[in-house]
C-alpha cells in the first residue's frame, strides 16, 4: 500500500467576485465567501505500481486534495496514511515563484530531510543541477530553472 484514505474530507473558502464593473467594485470592499467541498467521504487505496489520474474543473479542489493526502493540509475528517518507507513529493503550481537565499541543494534537502547528501545530489543531477549548479542560490535561478 502506498496511500490509503478513509472517509477523507476537506473544505476551503473562496472569495466570490461580483459580476460587471459595479459588482467587481463592490467586491473590493465586501467580498462574499463561498465554501467549497474539495473532498467528501473519500475512500482510496493506491498500491505500488498503480497510476492514478485526478481531473476536474478549475477551483474544484484538486490541489487541496493533493495537499491533504501529502500531509500539507489537515483533513476536516477521516484519515490518510502513507505506506512504510513512502515519501510524498509534491510540486506546487506556484513553485517557480519561490525565493530563497539557500543553495538549490540546501533548499531541496530542507524539503526532503530523509534523503542523504548523495541522494540529493543524484536527484538534482537528473534535473540538470549537477556539480556547481546544485550550489547556485535559488534566488539567482530563472523561472524555468525554478520550475525544473
Amino acid at each position: 500500500m502506498i496511500i490509503e484514505a478513509n472517509a477523507l474530507a476537506k473544505d476551503y473558502v473562496i472569495n466570490v467576485k461580483g459580476k460587471g464593473l459595479k459588482g467587481m467594485a463592490k467586491s473590493l470592499f465586501h467580498s462574499e465567501k463561498k465554501l467549497v467541498h474539495a473532498v467528501q467521504d473519500v475512500d482510496l487505496k493506491i498500491d505500488e505500481g498503480e497510476l492514478v489520474g485526478y481531473i476536474g474543473p478549475n477551483g474544484a479542489g484538486k490541489t487541496t486534495f493533493l495537499k491533504t493526502i501529502a500531509g500539507l493540509a489537515a483533513p476536516l475528517g477521516g484519515s490518510c496514511r502513507l505506506g512504510n518507507q513512502v515519501t510524498f513529493g509534491y510540486f506546487d503550481q506556484h513553485s517557480a515563484q519561490i525565493q530563497s537565499e539557500k543553495s538549490v541543494a540546501e533548499h531541496f534537502q530542507e524539503h526532503f530531510p530523509a534523503l542523504t547528501d548523495k541522494e540529493v545530489r543524484s536527484i538534482l543531477g537528473a534535473y540538470l543541477f549537477g556539480g556547481k549548479e546544485a550550489s547556485r542560490r535559488v534566488s539567482a535561478l530563472s523561472g524555468g530553472e525554478k520550475a525544473r
